[in-house]
């Protein structure tokens, strides 16, 4: 703005001094016929002059009345340029003001976006940590329980231990009885000393071969576990034979089918039995003793009878060496399907009927292990494979 009016009070004063040149001029020539006074016709020339000079500084007027019009208005257009440009300048800056508050209000909310983040993160860090102690618990637990099992089973083997060393104490003590008896009738006679010290022998002898016997018991027992181990080697590599284990699997069935229908059988034929010894003994006769049908029922019976001799020696000596697992009822039993070798070795069990328990099933499959070999016949095809129910304590013949 300054700038402008320097410029217009310079234009100005250039206009000015030109006049005042102009002026000067017409002047100086004014001077000279005065000071000549040559010659009248010289004056009419002047007059000219003047009145051609008067057009002109008319003229010259006009044309500086034309240009400050023109500079007043270009004066007026930069003046509303300049009022123009500071309005732009202002809305620019309050527009500058608003661009910084919304920066600072953008600032302000990433600021709080990262507050937020950070207290996201810091909460996730907190769960993480409780989520790692959570399962450091849980592992602790697993392993204290682990260790209550073991602990649990280490009891029960000492208190079969205990047992054990207490039947034998009283085996001992009722030896020594019978020895202090023995010692107060030697007084009665010399053979009665003798048999007495005879019959002490005898006792002795029979505490060595029970300790004898639990000995190869216990060595057995290894024996089975290595075979156990053996068996479940061979057991991966039998895996590669499932066409056989299947066709295998259907005969078992059938084997169990027949199994079921020959001991649904001798129940019936129980039954039959009971029933006969209410019958007078009249009605017995009139089939003579030869009869083939009466001599074959005969031998299916003795067959029978056999099966669950077998059967039932099977079942005693794997509840001898059932470890019985705490805490669960006394009734429950579950069904297996054992293969065995001609000696009676256990080749591997199948678990046919569940009792809803995993451990007590897995219990019935260790003992069944630990019987091995079974009190099977070479001469009886049918143990080669057959199902059993197993059970802690003697089944109800519902069962």
């Amino acid at each position: 703005m300054l700038d402008r009016v320097m410029g217009f009070i310079f234009a100005l004063l250039l206009h000015l001094i030109l006049l005042a040149g102009f002026w000067f001029a017409q002047w100086q020539p004014s001077e000279i016929p005065i000071e000549s006074k040559a010659a009248l016709g010289e004056s009419e020339k002047l007059e000219e002059l003047e009145t051609i000079d008067e057009s002109v500084i008319q003229a010259e007027e006009q044309r500086l009345a034309l240009e400050e019009r023109q500079k007043q208005e270009a004066e007026s257009k930069r003046e509303r340029e300049v009022r123009e440009k500071e309005e732009k300048a202002q809305k620019e800056a309050l527009e500058l003001v608003e661009l910084r508050k919304k920066q600072e209000l953008e600032k302000q909310a990433r600021e709080q976006h990262l507050e937020e983040l950070k207290r996201h993160q810091q909460q996730e860090r907190e769960a993480l940590a409780q989520l790692k102690q959570q399962k450091e618990r849980e592992a602790l637990e697993l392993k204290e329980q682990r260790i209550a099992r073991r602990e649990e089973e280490a009891r029960h083997q000492q208190e079969k231990n205990r047992e054990r060393q207490q039947e034998l104490e009283q085996r001992e003590d009722e030896a020594r009885r019978e020895k202090e008896r023995l010692a107060q009738q030697q007084t009665d006679t010399e053979q009665k000393r003798r048999e007495l010290e005879k019959q002490e022998q005898e006792a002795k002898k029979q505490i060595q071969r029970d300790e004898a016997q639990q000995k190869a018991a216990e060595a057995r027992k290894a024996r089975d576990l290595a075979r156990q181990q053996e068996l479940d080697e061979k057991r991966a590599e039998k895996k590669l034979a499932d066409k056989a284990r299947k066709e295998q699997a259907q005969r078992d069935k059938a084997a169990e089918k027949k199994l079921k229908a020959e001991e649904e059988a001798e129940r019936k034929r129980l039954l039959a039995e009971e029933s006969e010894t209410l019958v007078p003994a009249t009605t017995k006769i009139g089939r003579p003793d030869g009869d083939p049908e009466a001599q074959g029922t005969h031998n299916s019976r003795g067959d029978n009878s056999r099966k669950a001799q077998i059967i039932n020696a099977i079942t005693q000596k794997v509840r001898g060496l059932w470890v019985y697992p705490a805490g669960l009822p006394k009734n429950l039993w579950c069904s297996y399907r054992i293969r065995t070798m001609p000696d009676g070795s256990v080749i591997s069990v199948e678990l046919v009927k569940s009792s809803g328990y995993a451990v007590f099933d897995k219990s019935a499959e260790k003992a069944i292990f630990a019987a091995s070999p079974l009190p099977t016949p070479s001469d009886m095809d049918e143990f080669r494979s057959f199902s059993t129910k197993l059970s802690p304590t003697p089944l109800p013949s519902n069962n």
